[in-house]
């Protein structure tokens, strides 16, 4: 097992309360920015070929509180391929709830960014299944809420997706706070932020 950052601590606390608003206290190393997962999908994780999306009653659009979390996988050409070491294949780790082993809890803003994050990096590199005729990654997340700063995530859409059209359905999770120089710092931490990312569909590691 291992821990994986979901929030990059590369960019920092500064970095951190820009992206998430004065109400999120420093947690760069906290639990609530850790996930304790298996090594190979650490790799899909800091890949973002894997994201943690919410579980709800039902798979509607309608917002609902989530009842749990669950793995998705994004890279849809390794669904018949064997997960090292866990008897499973990539496919039937998608949509498979997470067993917390303690009372620890990932914060859903963290993993709503690390969710957008896949998003535009799949979206910049044409992966399979993005298409429309493909599945719809933006059905993951389907539990709105403040997670995070909506000018920062149209930065971000320029920057790490190379586009200014956001997926669908992605702002429903933003708010809006303005900040002193902020589209200064915003477009400084969104090249930071696309430093970090692979320059390929290779493992990486972010730590």
């Amino acid at each position: 097992m291992r821990a994986a950052h979901i929030f990059p601590y590369r960019l920092g606390s500064g970095v951190m309360t820009l992206c998430f608003g004065k109400l999120a206290p420093d947690e760069i190393m906290s639990p609530r920015n850790c996930l304790m997962i298996h090594k190979e999908l650490e790799a899909k994780f800091y890949n973002y070929l894997l994201v943690i999306g919410p579980v709800t009653d039902d798979d509607s659009s309608t917002a609902k509180m989530p009842t749990g979390w669950q793995s998705r996988i994004l890279d849809y050409g390794c669904e018949a391929q064997s997960v090292k070491g866990t008897g499973h294949t990539w496919g039937q780790l998608d949509k498979r709830e997470l067993i917390f082993r303690s009372d620890y809890r990932p914060a859903a803003r963290y993993l709503y960014f690390h969710y957008v994050v896949s998003l535009l990096y799949a979206k910049k590199l044409s992966r399979k299944g993005w298409s429309k005729t493909g599945p719809k990654p933006e059905k993951i997340w389907a539990t709105p809420g403040r997670y995070l700063r909506a000018s920062m995530l149209r930065t971000l859409a320029l920057q790490v997706g190379h586009d200014a059209e956001l997926p669908p359905g992605c702002e429903e999770g933003t708010f809006t706070e303005d900040v002193p120089d902020q589209k200064a710092k915003e477009k400084e931490a969104a090249e930071a932020m696309e430093v970090l990312l692979p320059n390929r569909d290779e493992p990486s590691d972010q730590e």
